[in-house]
């Protein structure tokens, strides 16, 4: 099991006016090399949860364990190693004086050196999909979608067996989006990685991960398969959210061509469910 979660509890500004409960009795088990997508509205607990899971933010109560290993203090240095945390609009912590330096600080910190550093950050660069003649640049001098792979090479290039991102496609245009996404899949496989994923984009949750968790007000509403959660329409939008798109499309179409399979949640699935129908309908 790479991630165990035990009534984990917590609360800001304890014993103030304006205390919050911002998680409440979370249990939740990964396992190794699965893929989760977290979702709920603003406020919801979401970025309270993950950064506890590499120890930024300690419970209240209850205990975290990752891949065999208690999160609290003692064994941060050993936790950082396991669990790597991409935070939305990464590009802004960017600071080394060239693209080869940024990706090579944690590197560097780990105790790496030389020609290891070099070897795995070319390493990375390939899957991230960065041209090598960018490593001698300045990290400030290229474009946004550059910087933002920039960022999370940093992190890859550690190899965290848990892999974890906050909204890593915020900001960006489709063809970034999908590019940052598919290195997430390339370094996944690879490295039979754990990934984590947090995004208010339904239509990215239905297509690169295959299970999904809601929070609501600090508490799960739903863990399940991307179908399981997304069949709960109703619910979902009770507590501020919604189905993919491609989805609500195929149910209203369903309406007027009622032996369509409408339980499809991306775009490639819609199509396949339409060339099928038509097919049927020839025959």
């Amino acid at each position: 099991m790479a991630i165990v979660i035990n009534n984990l509890r917590h609360t800001y500004m304890v014993g103030s006016p304006y205390e919050k409960n911002a998680l409440i009795d979370i249990n939740i088990n990964i396992n190794d090399g699965e893929s989760v997508g977290i979702i709920g509205h603003t406020g919801s607990g979401k970025s309270t949860l993950v950064q506890h899971l590499n120890g930024i933010l300690m419970p209240v109560s209850g205990s975290i364990n990752i891949n065999g290993i208690d999160v609290n203090k003692k064994n941060m240095k050993e936790i950082r190693k396991q669990v790597g945390l991409v935070f939305q609009y990464p590009e802004h912590q960017l600071f080394e004086e060239t693209v080869f330096k940024d990706i090579g600080y944690g590197l560097s910190k780990q105790g790496y050196e030389g020609k290891t550093v070099e070897e795995k950050i070319l390493q990375t660069i390939n899957i991230i999909g960065l041209d090598k003649n960018l490593l001698e640049k300045s990290p400030f001098r290229l474009s946004g979608g550059e910087k933002r792979k920039v960022a999370i090479a940093g992190v890859l290039a550690m190899k965290p067996k848990v892999l974890i991102l906050d909204e890593p496609g915020a900001g960006l245009d489709p063809k970034g989006r999908d590019e940052i996404y598919d290195a997430v899949v390339k370094f996944k496989k690879e490295n039979n990685a754990t990934i984590i994923l947090v995004s208010h984009s339904m239509e990215d949750l239905a297509r690169y991960v295959d299970r999904i968790i809601v929070l609501n007000r600090g508490r799960i509403e739903m863990d399940g398969t991307v179908a399981e959660v997304f069949k709960n329409d109703e619910l979902l939008k009770n507590i501020g959210l919604s189905v993919p798109q491609i989805t609500c499309f195929m149910r209203l179409l369903k309406k007027k061509l009622p032996e369509l399979n409408s339980d499809v949640f991306t775009v490639k699935e819609a199509k396949e469910a339409i060339l099928g129908y038509l097919n049927k309908r020839e025959i």
